[in-house]
């Protein structure tokens, strides 16, 4: 009878494991179709300043200058901060754009890709400080992202504001959610500076 109880004990606690994983992953899938859901209701190619507070970084330093490139440089990032990513699906992920290629209107063209950590860490590369930043949405493809670029910096001269960092793109609906190009949902950040 002690053995059974003991076995009974074990089982329900492998149970209450699979109920708790279960319930989690219930949890992230709640998030994505929540995020999904409310893209639809972002206004693109306006202007925002907003205030941002710290976001706790990991990078990868590469050049890309495909969209093959880039998905196979997610993986790698992926692949080396699994432990610190609870979900590939929920994450932000982001790409510093080339301000040289900007400049020469050339689309499309990347100096690094980063994942926003879900919470505080120890154990990152870099921060995205808190401040202002200057947002824009766009809808479509990347090949379009030097012009939207060009156009933010044009609104900075308007309003007499600058930024000494580079821009970036935050990938809020990409080929992960669904393959119609017309359908991806990008963010672009300018930080402006100030707390």
């Amino acid at each position: 009878l002690a053995n059974t109880l003991a076995l009974l004990h074990q089982e329900e606690q492998l149970i209450n494991q699979e109920i708790k994983n279960l319930e989690n992953r219930r949890t992230i899938i709640q998030d994505r179709i929540k995020s999904l859901s409310s893209s639809n209701d972002i206004v693109t190619g306006q202007m925002q300043i907003q205030h941002f507070p710290i976001r706790y970084c990991v990078r990868l330093n590469e050049h890309i200058t495909r969209d093959e490139e880039m998905d196979l440089i997610i993986k790698k990032l992926h692949q080396k901060h699994e432990d610190k990513i609870r979900d590939l699906g929920n994450l932000t992920i982001g790409a510093f754009l080339s301000m040289p290629s900007i400049e020469r209107d050339i689309a499309n063209v990347y100096d690094s890709v980063f994942f926003v950590l879900e919470q505080e860490t120890q154990d990152f590369d870099f921060i995205l400080p808190e401040g202002n930043y200057l947002s824009c949405f766009y809808r479509g493809s990347y090949e379009q992202n030097a012009l939207r670029v060009k156009e933010m910096l044009h609104y900075l001269d308007e309003i007499k504001a600058s930024s000494s960092k580079e821009p970036f793109e935050l990938f809020t609906i990409d080929n992960r959610d669904t393959m119609e190009t017309d359908e991806f949902l990008t963010e672009i950040q300018i930080y402006l500076g100030g707390r």
